[in-house]
């Protein structure tokens, strides 16, 4: 049995590890096209300039941040609200953590020169360019201040369900 739920816990994590690193590489491409459409430039997948247009506002890149931030809001938290807490917790903990790693993997391996530059100077090519992106997007920090949060409130509840679980079964303090 408690491998069984090991092995549960571990879906969990590598799922919310999945739905993390989804989320903040996605948002760090559409983050690079949108500041490449800005400035009037097209670039591909891998960054690179592949043409130039007249300047212009990235709507399309706008509504994808914010449509890609809500799956992943829902994927981590209202998804799986009819699962047990130690799963939602497990979730958000693989997601949190993930998040948190690829943020501080950005400032601190990845050498940033100019980081509004480097995309248009072509320095940081391929996924090291949206990952540099996506660390300085507010709405990643925001996401992960409300994983934070949700991590709190699961552990707080995990907790409480267990307080009451031993005093129902009588092996409580009193």
């Amino acid at each position: 049995m408690l491998i069984k739920n090991y092995a549960k816990t571990v879906k969990f994590v590598v799922s919310g590890v999945a739905i993390a690193l989804i989320y903040v590489l996605t948002l760090g491409v559409l983050t690079a096209q949108a500041i490449g459409l800005r400035g009037g430039a097209v670039l591909n997948l891998n960054n690179e300039l592949v043409g130039v247009q007249d300047p212009s506002v990235p709507y399309l890149q706008i509504v994808a941040v914010m449509g890609v931030g809500l799956l992943a809001a829902y994927a981590v938290w209202y998804a799986p609200r009819r699962l047990p807490t130690s799963n939602q917790l497990a979730l958000t903990i693989g997601f949190f953590s993930t998040s948190v790693a690829l943020v501080v993997y950005s400032y601190a391996f990845i050498e940033r020169g100019n980081p509004m530059q480097s995309i248009a100077t072509g320095e940081l090519e391929g996924w090291e360019g949206w990952l540099l992106k996506a660390s300085n997007e507010s709405s990643l920090h925001l996401v992960l201040a409300l994983a934070f949060c949700l991590g709190v409130y699961q552990v707080i509840g995990t907790l409480r369900g267990s307080a009451r679980s031993s005093s129902e079964s009588g092996t409580g303090g009193s």
